[in-house]
């Protein structure tokens, strides 16, 4: 039975190809990123009692690819004032507990490749009627059902998490929202230290300003950036490359912090203020200012952080 369904299955994509319905360019490349062939189905979709994880299959009639996206509630964080899940896709089984189950990086090549595939696969199975009601919808009846209705939901959960800054964190080792919780210039020609944090983890970081790191033709400072110490001369500073990814993640991450406290008209007032002396204020002053002093040094190098998701 099992070797009929397959014989079926390959003369189907035998048929659609001789009939002009060859799959876009991007179907066929997510496909091959997971092992699949590019007409991939989802089967048995379900969401579990622990907070929302939900678990499919991907199959294309020959290989068959357990998945689940990420929704246990012990994954919260309880210091934050919205906690929220950390979402991550897992291949290999239906939950993140099972045997099997292998968690891939956030907006990774795989991730990206089950959310192709996913979309393509709603946008041809999704009735009218289904998204007319899907939004009333509590307990799908049928597996059919709970197949569109989840890939539904997962979809939505993906678009809400596939942002700047998450693919910037992603970068970095970082994940989920990113805060600066401290930032400081030093007296050293103009050297500013700071921290990015996640839920879990910190990276310790610095823009070189030093006067004796100025270039000797143009008597000026090369402005690298530094990780793993909040000054160039500390135990475990490494310089990242000018226009790498890390510099790019780094820029991009400034950039979502600023933008989400700080309006642009604020922006301009900060700018023409002197530091306050402490909390988030000297904070948002100091963080406002290595942004505007990072983008002019970004327009010079030509690095451009506006679409993170394009080389």
């Amino acid at each position: 039975m099992k070797q009929q369904a397959r014989h079926i299955r390959f003369f189907s994509i035998v048929l659609l190809l001789i009939l002009g319905c060859a799959p876009k360019d991007s179907t066929r490349t997510a496909a091959q990123a997971l092992g699949l062939n590019w007409q991939a189905e989802v089967k048995d979709a379900d969401m579990f009692a622990d907070g929302g994880t939900i678990g499919f299959i991907l199959t294309d009639g020959f290989r068959e690819i357990p998945c689940c996206y990420d929704g246990r509630m012990i994954k919260t964080d309880p210091d934050r004032a919205s906690p929220r899940p950390l979402r991550h896709l897992f291949v290999g089984a239906l939950h993140p507990d099972r045997a099997g189950a292998e968690m891939i990086p956030i907006c990774g090549e795989r991730e990206q490749a089950i959310r192709i595939l996913l979309k393509d696969w709603y946008e041809n199975r999704a009735t009218e009627e289904y998204k007319h009601l899907k939004a009333g919808v509590a307990t799908p009846p049928t597996q059919d059902f709970r197949n569109v209705h989840y890939v539904a939901q997962l979809l939505e959960y993906l678009d809400r998490d596939s942002t700047p800054e998450r693919k910037y964190a992603n970068d970095l080792g970082l994940e989920g929202s990113i805060d600066i919780p401290w930032i400081q210039k030093y007296e050293d020609g103009g050297t500013v230290g700071f921290v990015l944090e996640d839920q879990e983890k910190k990276i310790e970081a610095c823009l070189d300003g030093r006067m004796e790191s100025a270039d000797e033709e143009n008597d000026r400072p090369l402005r690298h950036f530094f990780v793993g110490a909040l000054h160039p001369t500390h135990a475990g500073a490494r310089s990242i490359p000018i226009k790498g990814v890390e510099e790019k993640a780094i820029v991009g991450l400034l950039s979502e912090w600023v933008n989400s406290r700080v309006s642009v008209n604020d922006q301009f007032k900060i700018l023409k203020k002197t530091c306050p002396d402490v909390g988030p204020a000297a904070r948002r002053w100091q963080a406002v200012r290595l942004l505007y002093r990072v983008v002019r040094m970004r327009d010079e190098r030509k690095i451009d952080t506006t679409n993170p998701f394009e080389e």
